[in-house]
């Protein structure tokens, strides 16, 4: 069906008196819901266009007798990233139905591969990688406000082929994951995986192993454990403090037992050499789908769910965490004994113990089965990330003047768009616009208004004085002399402005420059319309201003004492 599509597209795309083409059989990747995945029909237009004719087994077709299919063809267009998160959740719902697991449980390439589901396993791969292309946040991704409010709060995982969660599905005591939550917190830097367990004579046995860790934002073109730069600034490195095992039932009964213990840090031998930390990349996220790779490569999607089972720590209850001298490898599900200068490490971090003090009075509210009063984890969330936004805009200050001390453009660009996502909601009631501003970064736009004189580039200074019906704008530009023009150039204007939904509309009448020669200066006065203006005003607080033209170049000043 496809290899007459291709003939019928090429047709009417040939020049007209063209009435036949020879084409070639391709072979195609995998297909989902009969559509192909190995090869997409805008690139297949894109070539029928650039070649009329292609060697080998061929057939001769008229596009005159496939009309049908040809109004198809023209109305193809590539999938949505919501397009493609509905055949990923589809393909991983076919599996685990496939493979009979509870409706809550993660999928695994092993389950698939162990009970002869290979192909769907190869399914939802390519589907991940195809989504993985379809990002709706641009780099990066870590300093976008909507997309830490998007990845702040629980997470359920539906899908994975890293070896920690495959081990889940060989426990002893039968005991198989019902489900598995990843709870991330990113006011406090902190974020937990969980799994929840059942096993045992007629589900009799309930567990949870519960893995307490702490991240930070990875520095640009870092390498992970397998040597992938990260250049998109997706990536969090992670540090983890602590993991807790809990049986929480013996025989439908509610037990006390639970062991803190340390977990193992790195991924892999070799990273723990380099001294590489243990990392994850966000690939996709939107507010109800996340797709993450591991340093080792492995991949997680995850599905936001405020069903959480047992909720996140409290950050007074991880404190209180004292893991004992024994080390969790999740790869393997054993403890194992620390070496002797790990040993020495852990007690030079504040001591080993065994238990947290707070057993017995679990073990009492659980007899006595004391509630908590119910508190909407939605709201929790949302006045933590309402306290944070400050923090976090303070963070990317930080970025921005890092950006500027090293001269990169792209970075000095990206952060100030990240910046300009937490200006305040209405500029014009802010109060912080009036008096005087000096630019420290302009993009090569052209005109006084960027900074520029005849080709060269220097500094724009403004002034804006609030008055009854506006503001009145005064500027001048100054560029440093050289050698055929020691004393530089200058330039001066002004204008009435008003300031509307965060814009500063003005009429910009006339400019007066002057070129500034040693040992006298030669002044020339040019007048005339200088144009309409608007002037986006993207950021302001009481130190920086951040200015978007109609040309989109950016500019960025700092409050000066005068101009």
């Amino acid at each position: 069906a496809l290899l007459v599509v291709m003939a019928a597209a090429s047709a009417r795309m040939a020049p007209v008196g063209m009435r036949s083409l020879t084409i070639k059989r391709h072979i195609i990747g995998p297909r989902i819901n009969n559509g192909p995945l190995g090869l997409r029909l805008s690139n297949l237009k894109r070539k029928l266009q650039n070649e009329a004719e292609v060697s080998s087994s061929s057939e001769t077709v008229e596009a005159s007798d496939y009309p049908e299919i040809m109004d198809e063809f023209e109305s193809f267009s590539p999938p949505t990233a919501q397009q493609r998160v509905e055949e990923l959740i589809d393909i991983i719902a076919e599996a685990r139905e496939a493979i009979n697991i509870p409706k809550l449980a993660p999928v695994t390439n092993s389950t698939l591969i162990e009970q002869g589901r290979d192909v769907l396993d190869g399914q939802i791969r390519s589907a991940i990688r195809l989504l993985e292309g379809n990002s709706i946040y641009d780099a990066p991704v870590l300093a976008n406000k909507s997309a830490l409010k998007d990845i702040n709060g629980p997470w359920r995982l539906l899908y994975s082929d890293a070896r920690e969660i495959n081990r889940l599905y060989k426990l002893p005591l039968k005991f198989r994951p019902t489900s598995v939550f990843q709870r991330i917190n990113v006011p406090s830097f902190t974020f937990e995986n969980h799994a929840f367990l059942t096993g045992g004579p007629r589900k009799s046995l309930k567990a949870d192993i519960r893995v307490v860790s702490q991240f930070s934002v990875a520095e640009k073109n870092t390498e992970n454990p397998i040597g992938v730069l990260n250049q998109l600034t997706n990536r969090v490195n992670v540090k983890f403090l602590a993991v807790i095992i809990s049986l929480k039932r013996l025989l439908y009964l509610p037990t006390p037992v639970r062991r803190v213990v340390k977990p193992r840090q790195g991924q892999g031998e070799e990273a723990e050499k380099k001294g590489i930390p243990p990392s994850l990349d966000t690939t996709y996220l939107d507010g109800n789908v996340r797709v993450g790779r591991g340093g080792d490569g492995s991949v997680f999607v995850l599905v936001k769910d405020y069903n959480d089972p047992a909720g996140a720590l409290s950050q007074k209850q991880v404190r209180r965490l004292r893991p004992a001298n024994r080390i969790f490898d999740p790869t393997t599900g054993k403890l194992l004994r620390p070496s002797l200068n790990q040993s020495r490490n852990a007690l030079q971090e504040g001591g080993v113990t065994t238990e947290t003090p707070s057993r017995l009075r679990t073990l009492l509210s659980r007899l006595r089965g004391r509630k908590e009063e119910y508190v909407d984890p939605v709201e929790v969330a949302e006045k933590e990330m309402e306290a944070f936004w400050p923090i976090a805009r303070m963070a990317v200050v930080d970025q921005l003047n890092a950006a500027l001390q090293s001269r990169q453009r792209d970075d000095i660009e990206a952060s100030l768009i990240a910046l300009a996502q937490y200006s305040p909601l209405d500029i014009a009631e802010y109060g912080n616009l009036n008096g005087n501003w000096t630019s420290v970064y302009l993009s090569e736009g052209e005109g006084i208004l960027n900074g520029e004189i005849s080709g060269s580039y220097g500094r724009l200074s403004i002034s804006f004085e609030s008055q009854e019906n506006g503001y009145r704008i005064d500027g001048n530009v100054f560029v440093e002399g050289n050698a055929l023009n020691p004393g530089g150039l200058y330039a001066i204007f002004n204008a009435n402005a008003s300031v509307e939904a965060n814009s500063v509309n003005f009429d910009l009448p006339s400019a007066t420059y002057q070129v500034l020669s040693a040992p006298f200066f030669v002044k020339t006065r040019r007048s005339g319309s200088e144009g309409q203006h608007e002037w986006d005003i993207l950021y302001n607080d009481s130190e920086n201003l951040i200015l978007q033209d109609n040309g989109k170049n950016l500019k960025l000043f700092r409050r000066a004492s005068k101009i």
